[in-house]
């Protein structure tokens, strides 16, 4: 009798294993028939770039800072930001990292890495995860290794357990070490882990109007993740990027989860910065959708978390910041009062900044934008003037003096800015805009329809509104 249980065993499981394996290997589109059977929405080796991050992360060690948690950790933390203030960063975000998954890539990376400080970001609406859409992503796009066992074992879930036995199949008849970065349309990979999305948000979609429905398994391992780093003798900081105001207000509970984090992180007598309290950021210059930051909002935020971090350093026990270039400090602070409308205190922020280092091409440029954002043009043009002495192949300079340009009237000016600008980054589709917008007004009607054709060609699917506006005016002008 054992015996015959025992060969119906091995046979069902030998069934299993054939069925994953050829279900896994035959492919529609960009996911295999048993990843659609799952609803596993990953694309393999494309998704937020974790396949180059992860492979990166093999190559590392020692970093000052580490970065973990979902899709709003790689995206929100500029590298090159915080190396002005003398810190070796790296980010092992990934897509729908919920704290369980964080806290078994932690042991996995934590050794190897062996950071000063650790930062966990949170976007509230992962505490309500299972933890399964971030096994997806890591499961598909990593060296298969022991968190993933232990990220299943703990899930319980049949689905991790079947994406898991697909990775390992697949592994016995392709070579994981062949397979290539898929480049994700308009988004850059970044050294150190970072993904810069050059995407501007244009809808008035901020999520559906809901409650955050907190699991208490993924809070306690948000406790078994401060208790880790704390058994290391590390130091952690748990953070929550910017969202759009009606994002966080879309969220009916919000207020309610961000104070059950700042209790969870007092207990254990660690910091919670919860930046949706104490900046505001615009959205359609700084977020690519409705919940996470372009590249542009993830650069002014980066500035705001050093201005914190340098505040905190005093308390950390290992982490120690040493400002590159003061300048640049103040230069963030400004961006960051810019930010919030604060356009008296960020210009006052300049002048400073200006002093301590008269060559800050940046400075010139960020002051130029305050002028021109407090009605004073003129004056606006002379600090573009001087960035573009310090800095001669800076496009943004050349966009923002057009603006400037513009803003008085100054048409022809204006479009000789514009076309330098497109010279040295021909795949802004707001250049073309605006560009199109100074033809119109010098009578250059052909000209403002091709321009407006060219902004058609590289508007982002997240522009669809202004798309929309543009085809219209073009069908008007024709």
């Amino acid at each position: 009798m054992v015996r015959r249980v025992t060969v119906w065993v091995g046979l069902l499981f030998g069934l299993y294993l054939t069925a994953v394996l050829v279900l896994s290997n035959i492919y529609i589109g960009d996911h295999s028939i048993l990843h659609l059977m799952i609803g596993n929405a990953v694309v393999p080796y494309q998704h937020g770039y974790t396949l180059q991050r992860f492979r990166e992360a093999e190559s590392r060690s020692d970093v000052d800072i580490l970065f973990i948690g979902s899709s709003h950790s790689y995206q929100s933390f500029d590298p090159a930001v915080l190396a002005r203030l003398g810190l070796k960063t790296f980010n092992i975000g990934s897509g729908s990292q919920a704290p369980l998954n964080t806290y078994y890539l932690l042991h996995q990376y934590y050794a190897r890495l062996n950071p000063k400080l650790v930062v966990l970001e949170i976007y509230p609406p992962m505490l309500q995860l299972e933890g399964l859409e971030g096994f997806y992503d890591l499961a598909a796009n990593r060296e298969i290794a022991g968190d993933h066992l232990w990220m299943c074992l703990a899930m319980k879930s049949p689905q991790a357990i079947n994406t898991l036995v697909a990775r390992v199949m697949y592994d016995l008849t392709h070579s994981f070490d062949d397979v290539e970065q898929k480049v994700m349309p308009n988004q850059e990979y970044r050294e150190g882990g970072y993904v810069f999305s050059k995407i501007i948000y244009t809808r008035d979609f901020f999520g559906a109007v809901r409650d955050v429905r907190v699991e208490e398994k993924q809070v306690n391992y948000l406790r078994k993740i401060i208790n880790y780093v704390k058994q290391h003798n590390g130091d952690i900081l748990l953070v929550t990027a910017p969202l759009p105001r009606k994002g966080v207000a879309a969220m009916t509970n919000y207020a309610e989860v961000s104070h059950l984090l700042e209790s969870v992180a007092g207990e254990h007598g660690v910091n919670y910065y919860d930046f949706n309290r104490t900046m505001s950021l615009p959205t359609l210059e700084y977020f690519r959708d409705y919940h996470h930051l372009n590249g542009n909002g993830a650069k002014v935020f980066s500035y705001v978390l050093a201005d914190s971090l340098l505040a905190l350093a005093p308390t950390l026990k290992h982490l120690e910041i040493k400002p590159v270039n003061a300048s640049d400090v103040v230069c963030g602070r400004a961006i960051t009062a810019m930010s919030k409308g604060q356009i008296e205190q960020a210009i006052s922020d300049l002048d400073l900044a200006l002093s301590l280092d008269s060559g800050n091409a940046r400075a010139y440029l960020n002051r130029g934008i305050a002028l021109v954002s407090s009605q004073q043009a003129e004056l606006a043009i002379g600090n573009f003037d001087r960035a573009l002495t310090l800095s001669p192949n800076d496009p943004a300079v050349y966009y923002y003096r057009g603006i400037a340009y513009s803003s008085l009237g100054r048409y022809e000016k204006a479009l000789t800015d514009f076309d330098r600008a497109l010279a040295l980054q021909p795949e802004l589709a707001e250049l073309y805009y605006n560009k199109a917008q100074a033809l119109e007004a010098v009578g250059q009607t052909a000209a403002a329809v091709r321009a407006y054709e060219e902004f058609l060609k590289y508007a982002s699917s997240q522009m669809q509104p202004v798309v929309d506006l543009v085809r219209t005016r073009i069908a008007e002008l024709q």
